[in-house]
């Protein structure tokens, strides 16, 4: 009897050892492939982490050029718009480019100036004729010209004389810029 339960005490113990070392494999193996998710679950976020990264730096390098661009941009037109027009030298330099392209000026008269938050307009009536071509020219000039001058109005009619001249009515406005604590 007492090898009988020597068997069974040995078969128990073999039973209770077998069973505790699966049930530790099964245990060491659950924790290894919830151990390999996380990390995978981590690289997979170190991953995606580094392509925003990379696409935030892009980004940024995109806005910063962007910024560059706008500010050179507003430091033109904040040359091209300053805080008070020398109307006289204005006319001078509308003049000029107008007898370089061999423009015949009838009327110029500067109108009286609209105030509005930020600037204030002052418009410039022209009357002048020539060829399609030389008016062409004038324009561009006016578009090159170091001060900001934007046509408003243009009536473009032709004229009858033989050379086939066409009469330019414009309004242009050129603009000038309100300083901070300045009244004006």
């Amino acid at each position: 009897m007492k090898s009988r339960l020597i068997r069974y005490l040995d078969r128990t113990g073999l039973a209770i050892v077998l069973v505790t070392v699966i049930g530790g494999l099964l245990w060491t193996t659950w924790n290894i492939v919830i151990h390999q998710r996380q990390l995978q679950q981590e690289k997979d976020l170190m991953v995606k982490e580094s392509a925003d990264l990379k696409l935030a730096e892009r980004n940024l390098h995109d806005l910063r050029t962007a910024r560059s661009q706008v500010q050179n941009d507003a430091a033109g037109l904040y040359r091209r718009i300053p805080p008070h027009i020398e109307m006289g030298d204005l006319v001078k330099k509308l003049h000029a480019r107008m007898k370089e392209r061999q423009i015949t000026l009838a009327t110029l008269q500067p109108q009286t100036s609209v105030s509005e938050e930020l600037y204030t307009k002052i418009p410039i009536r022209l009357v002048f004729q020539g060829s399609f071509v030389q008016i062409y020219r004038f324009f561009h000039d006016v578009e090159t010209i170091d001060q900001l001058l934007v046509p408003e109005k243009i009536t473009i009619s032709g004229s009858e004389s033989p050379r086939g001249n066409c009469q330019v009515e414009l309004t242009l406005l050129a603009f000038e810029r309100k300083t901070t604590g300045s009244g004006r």
